[in-house]
C-alpha cells in the first residue's frame, strides 16, 4: 500500500487526466512484471476519485504478471484508440476490442480482426485472425487462428462500479501451435464494458473493465 499512497501525492502534470490521479486517483504505474507483493487496486479505485478524471477511463490487469493500472485515452484516429499508462505502456482498441500493445515485451504489434469484428456484431460464427510479434532479430512474424463463436444473452456480470445484465461473447481460437479463449461482456447498450482478451504467449491475458465512458 506504500507505493499506492506515493502514487496518490505524486505530481502528474498539468493534463486534466493526470490531476485527477493526483488527486485521488491511485496509479500503480505498470503493466509490466514487478517484484514482491502487489497491492490490490480494487482496494483504492472510488467512484469518486474515478470522476474527478477528464475523460475514459478503464481498468488493465495481466493476471499472470500481478500487474494492474489505471489507462487513459493518449490520442484518437480513425476508431482506435490508444490507451496509456503514467508511464506509457499504451493499448490499441477499437470499441474495446485489442488491435495492439507497446511496452509490455512481447507485444502485440498488429492485428487483422476484421472477421473478428463481424462475428462479434453477430455476423457471422467462425472468424480468421492474424497476430503480428517481432521475433528475437526483430522481424515481424505472422500467426493466424481460427475462431468459434459462442453468445449467450441475460447473463449476470459486473466491473468495480457497476453490475448489469451481459451479452457474453465468447471466442475460442485455435491454431497448430497454441490455443486461446477471449471473453466479452456487452450491456444493453452495445458497450463492450468488460472483457479478458489474449494478447500474446509472453504476455497471456489482459483482463479489462471500462470505468468510466467519457
Amino acid at each position: 500500500m506504500a507505493l499506492a499512497a506515493l502514487a496518490l501525492t505524486a505530481a502528474c502534470g498539468n493534463d486534466g487526466r493526470w490531476e485527477g490521479v493526483r488527486l485521488g486517483l491511485a496509479e500503480l504505474g505498470s503493466l509490466v512484471a514487478q517484484e514482491g507483493p502487489q497491492a490490490d487496486m480494487r482496494d483504492i479505485l472510488t467512484p469518486q476519485a474515478i470522476a474527478q478524471v477528464d475523460g475514459p477511463v478503464i481498468f488493465a490487469e495481466i493476471p499472470e504478471r500481478e500487474a494492474q493500472a489505471t489507462m487513459f485515452v493518449a490520442a484518437e484516429n480513425g476508431g482506435v484508440r490508444n490507451w496509456q499508462t503514467q508511464d506509457r505502456i499504451a493499448l490499441n482498441m477499437v470499441d474495446g476490442v485489442l488491435t495492439g500493445t507497446r511496452g509490455l515485451g512481447g507485444d502485440l504489434m498488429s492485428s487483422d480482426l476484421a472477421q473478428a469484428f463481424e462475428a462479434l456484431r453477430g455476423g457471422r460464427g467462425r472468424a480468421v485472425r492474424v497476430h503480428r510479434y517481432l521475433d528475437g532479430e526483430d522481424h515481424l512474424n505472422s500467426s493466424a487462428f481460427v475462431c468459434d463463436f459462442r453468445r449467450e444473452s441475460g447473463v449476470a456480470a459486473s466491473t468495480a462500479f457497476r453490475s448489469f445484465r451481459a451479452l457474453h461473447v465468447v471466442e475460442d481460437c485455435i491454431n497448430p501451435d497454441r490455443d486461446f479463449e477471449n471473453h466479452y461482456w456487452f450491456d444493453n447498450g452495445g458497450t463492450l464494458r468488460k472483457s479478458v482478451q489474449w494478447v500474446g504467449p509472453e504476455v497471456g491475458y489482459l483482463k479489462i473493465e471500462l470505468l468510466k465512458d467519457e
